[in-house]
């Protein structure tokens, strides 16, 4: 009798001896990250969160909890935030965290788990900070999961959060996170758009070339074009500089490929919340010119070739950024709340990441 009393102990004694941590970005459980970012858990605006984690290594986890840290600070942070918010995990496509797809669900390589239901969660408070860190995974800052996720170690790590909004008051800190090496290319106007026929500013298009750990990520954007018309972003290797038969502007690209960016806004705009002009791919094109340029379609136009012809743009290929390289990438999105299907689009998405502390059995 005395056996049988006693084994429950025995029992929860291994499973505590068996509790273990990993943290990602490897490397980085006694070293300060180099950056900080306060979302998806310092403010109040409702979004979707993912971060895809690629090195977690190959041995299978049972992962129970996740916790974070506070960045470096001489703060002592006594505020505390009730998040509501839902957490899912699951495994990724093997390529996406290198270059993930834009579009959150595209990732996952198999339905996502529901690891904690929609509920509240309070951090804080965090207590005094040190500088120059790192502050050590706090107990005020962790997630335990209703559903501890049975992870295989065979593909990267998914988890992603449905973040609907925090109620809390005084200063917390931003949470500590790590970016890989990055280089932007510089882009340079090339030639003069046209306005569309309701406007008297020309219209303008931006091109962003950047170089993350070796995944090359570019983005194009339009403001001042035709509203809730059809938008087109053309991509070349030279800059013919020619006029076109009733075209409102010179071409200034060749062309190469055209997108379908879909319909502009009521201000005729794209911006980096609609990355629809987006190419994320591996970086094997050091020093290859890019010469973009956008049109729209105009309905008032009273020309055979009724496009809206914005200003060109011109850019080199960087070379690849790998001085520091992490196996994270983050995704998140600033309209669209919880249900919103694309992220936003920034440089910093793929090598960046909040520092992860997983508990496992």
């Amino acid at each position: 009798m005395l056996m049988l009393r006693t084994l429950p102990v025995f029992v929860c004694t291994a499973i505590l001896a068996a509790q273990g941590t990993v943290v990602s970005p490897v490397g980085f459980g006694a070293l300060e990250g180099d950056s900080n970012n306060v979302f998806p858990f310092g403010q109040a605006t409702p979004r979707r969160y993912m971060q895809i984690h690629a090195d977690l290594g190959p041995t299978p986890l049972v992962i129970t909890k996740l916790t974070f840290r506070v960045n470096a600070s001489s703060t002592n942070f006594a505020a505390t935030r009730t998040l509501d918010l839902e957490m899912y995990m699951g495994e990724a496509l093997p390529a996406a965290q290198a270059t993930p797809s834009f579009t959150f669900d595209a990732n996952y390589a198999g339905p996502k788990t529901t690891v904690l239901p929609r509920t509240f969660v309070t951090f804080g408070p965090t207590g005094q900070a040190v500088t120059p860190g790192p502050n050590p995974f706090n107990g005020t800052l962790e997630i335990p999961l209703a559903t501890p996720y049975v992870y295989t170690g065979t593909a990267p790590l998914i988890w992603e959060v449905a973040y609907f909004g925090q109620t809390g008051t005084g200063t917390m800190s931003s949470y500590d996170a790590d970016a890989s090496s990055s280089l932007t290319a510089t882009s340079t106007i090339t030639g003069v758009g046209c306005a569309p026929s309701t406007s008297t500013t020309p219209m303008t298009h931006t091109f962003t070339v950047n170089d993350t750990g070796g995944t090359l990520l570019m983005n194009g954007t339009i403001t001042g074009g035709p509203a809730n018309q059809l938008a087109l972003m053309a991509i070349g290797f030279s800059n013919p500089n020619v006029p076109v038969p009733d075209l409102c502007a010179n071409l200034y690209t060749d062309a190469a490929l055209i997108q379908a960016l879909g319909l502009t806004t009521a201000t005729g705009t794209f911006t980096a919340d609609t990355p629809t002009g987006l190419l994320v791919l591996n970086n094997s094109a050091v020093g290859l010119p890019i010469h973009t340029q956008a049109f729209v379609f105009d309905a008032g136009s009273t020309s055979a070739l009724p496009l809206c012809a914005s200003n060109g743009r011109s850019a080199l290929v960087p070379a690849p950024a790998t001085a520091q390289v992490n196996a994270v990438t983050r995704l998140w999105n600033t309209v669209g709340g919880t249900t919103a299907t694309i992220a936003f689009f920034t440089p910093s998405t793929v090598g960046y990441g909040l520092i992860t502390q997983f508990s496992h059995l």
